[in-house]
């Protein structure tokens, strides 16, 4: 990819581009007005959207590495001071351009190479081996609070954008004209003299003239004036005060419940841990021992491995990171039981599956007394409202 690209950018035309939308955006800025954008988006560059979040995310993160440098929490105002929002402005266009380029040119990476590049992710290496380690990936997504599926789209887009500019800038040299004012832009000073004029430097003023006081004070009046002030009393009216819970019915209550029936459902719950293997070969490997005998712990000892570094977390099904991982999982009937081989996230595991707390559905007399108190609450409101209309 990265020669088809070079080829397609080996023209001044196309490198000089590139050199204006960068140098545009990342020094100089980027107004949101410049782009149509919906209520949800603040940048649009073709069909590549930014949402609000996504800029309100980049924002507190460049506010964060700002704060840092000082030593102190900077407000909004002052970040903005220090041109916050026109950096995360620029970034956010730049990396929205460079996606549509990639979009119109039809690029993006295999599975292997998207594979590739989380496991060189220095942050996901084990401490003793050096190599990847999916259960410390999977710790440290979930302490800054990011999904997979967000995570594995962000290091498409890096991979993509990074393999357009290596391409574009290849052997490139910047214009003299161009450096010479980038030069003097961040570079450039000046000598200035100055004076510093105080209150003996000028001449004293007489007092105005009563007609000039007068005249002056006709056209301030406004400056002068004290607004309006009243008292009054009043009585506070809070629905709890008037609230008659043996006025709810019990088909009320009942209704009530129908309709809210799935908030009182708590969905089952598992413990799951996993051993994760280099290929299906060792993965079946294991699976066989489990089956002559071996117990899961005892894998985790042979792999090296604490309780704690095969322990993925308390799932629902449905917050899973696979629908297979999900399924097997699930599917254990007993607690302490295992699954077969299952394809996870970045190649094959074994899971575990223990403390199993089963769906829980609170019934109409768990809720009932709960619910009348609600409803009186909500009549009460209403009646409340309508005095006020």
């Amino acid at each position: 990819m990265l020669q088809s690209l070079r080829r397609a950018a080996d023209t001044w035309a196309a490198k000089l581009l590139l050199i204006v939308m960068v140098f545009a955006f990342g020094i100089w800025g980027v107004h949101a007005s410049m782009f149509a954008s919906s209520a949800t988006s603040v940048v649009t560059v073709g069909n590549q959207k930014v949402s609000d979040t996504e800029f309100r995310i980049a924002f507190n993160n460049v506010v964060n590495m700002i704060s840092q440098q000082f030593g102190t929490r900077l407000s909004l105002e002052q970040a903005k001071m220090f041109g916050a929002e026109q950096m995360v402005y620029g970034r956010l266009v730049s990396g929205a351009a460079l996606d549509q380029l990639a979009e119109n040119m039809k690029l993006g990476l295999t599975e292997e190479r998207i594979l590739m590049a989380i496991q060189d992710e220095p942050a996901f290496k084990d401490p003793a081996t050096g190599g990847f380690n999916r259960e410390r990936m999977m710790a440290q997504l979930q302490a800054g609070n990011i999904r997979q599926e967000d995570y594995l789209k962000s290091v498409t887009q890096q991979a993509v954008r990074s393999q357009i500019v290596d391409a574009i800038s290849d052997g490139f040299a910047a214009p003299k004209v161009l450096s010479d004012a980038l030069k003097a832009y961040g570079a450039e000073s000046r000598d200035i003299d100055y004076l510093i004029l105080g209150s003996s430097n000028i001449d004293a003023i007489k007092p105005p003239a009563d007609d000039v006081l007068a005249k002056w004070f006709e056209a301030n009046k406004d400056k002068y004036k004290a607004p309006e002030y009243r008292k009054f009393s009043y009585v506070k009216l809070e629905p709890a005060d008037i609230a008659d819970p043996t006025a709810v019915s019990d088909e009320s209550i009942k209704e009530d419940y129908e309709r809210r029936k799935e908030s009182y459902r708590t969905p089952e719950n598992r413990t799951i841990e996993q051993l994760a293997f280099a290929d299906k070969a060792a993965a079946d490997a294991a699976a066989a021992k489990l089956a002559s005998g071996t117990t899961f712990d005892q894998l985790v000892t042979e792999q090296g491995k604490t309780a704690s570094d095969v322990l993925l977390g308390d799932f629902r099904k449905d917050t899973m990171p696979t629908p297979a991982m999900a399924d097997a999982a699930f599917g254990v009937k007993t607690d302490g039981g295992t699954t077969a081989v299952v394809e996870g996230l970045v190649g094959p595991v074994i899971m575990r599956i223990t403390n199993i707390r089963p769906e829980v559905v609170k019934t109409l007399d768990d809720v009932k007394e709960d619910i009348r108190k609600e409803l009186a609450l909500s009549l009460a409101n209403e009646e409340i409202e309508n005095v006020y209309k």
